[in-house]
């Protein structure tokens, strides 16, 4: 449906034309994530190389997203979304709407896994709607299913650096496995005295941890 809605990420704003609300949304950041993070058993960390940050990855992953000026450029939105990457890597989503009295109203800012986790619940209870509305035509549809098929679960993992600095990283669960498993593979291919070993194996046991049932974006189950 032509909901239309602005997207900050970083110092860049999109305008997309469709799918504005909160749901519709939630995919749009789905899929920045999916182009962010991508396994590559050609690197040597197990990450395609992929330059500028949720900015660029919001647009690769969203082919119809248009840059604009501001939240402001556009007098025809009904949301407007502000992601907020913090220097260690945190990502804060905050939602702002346009009230019946034409005011706009914020959101508390919420972490974007969580905020994610939200918005496939929100997916969930919409297409139950539909489905009440006209089950002949989503007779066939499972809205849990089709929630997490759309908003799929998310991972994030948390390197500690040296100084006791945090970086966190982003990645989607199908993807985050994959990455585990190259380090995992990584890690065997080396000599217990080669220095390598002992990183690949880090690597391997923090996304390995971001994936366990203890990680908070696995773990959680859609509302039925």
């Amino acid at each position: 449906m032509a909901t239309r809605a602005t997207y900050k990420i970083g110092r860049t704003v999109y305008y997309c034309h469709w799918d504005g609300y909160r749901e519709g949304a939630a995919i749009r950041f789905a899929k920045m994530v999916a182009a962010l993070t991508v396994a590559c058993e050609r690197e040597h960390d197990g990450i395609e190389d992929r330059r500028g940050g949720f900015e660029y990855a919001f647009i690769r992953g969203n082919m119809d997203a248009e840059p604009t000026q501001s939240h402001d450029a556009h007098g025809d939105t009904e949301y407007r979304y502000t992601l907020e990457v913090m220097k260690d890597g945190l990502a804060l989503m905050t939602v702002a709407w346009r009230t019946p009295g034409n005011v706009w109203q914020s959101d508390c800012v919420m972490e974007l896994g969580h905020w994610l986790i939200d918005q496939r619940e929100g997916y969930v209870r919409m297409v139950q709607r539909l489905k009440a509305q006209n089950p002949e035509h989503y007779a066939d549809v499972d809205p849990v299913a089709e929630a997490f098929e759309q908003i799929p679960p998310m991972v994030r993992a948390d390197f500690a650096l040296y100084g006791g600095a945090i970086r966190h990283e982003y990645a989607t669960a199908a993807e985050a496995e994959k990455i585990a498993a190259h380090n995992e593979k990584q890690a065997a291919r080396y000599t217990a005295d080669n220095p390598n070993k002992n990183d690949a194996a880090e690597r391997a046991r923090i996304w390995r941890e971001a994936l366990s049932p203890k990680g908070w974006a696995t773990a959680e189950t859609a509302t039925a």
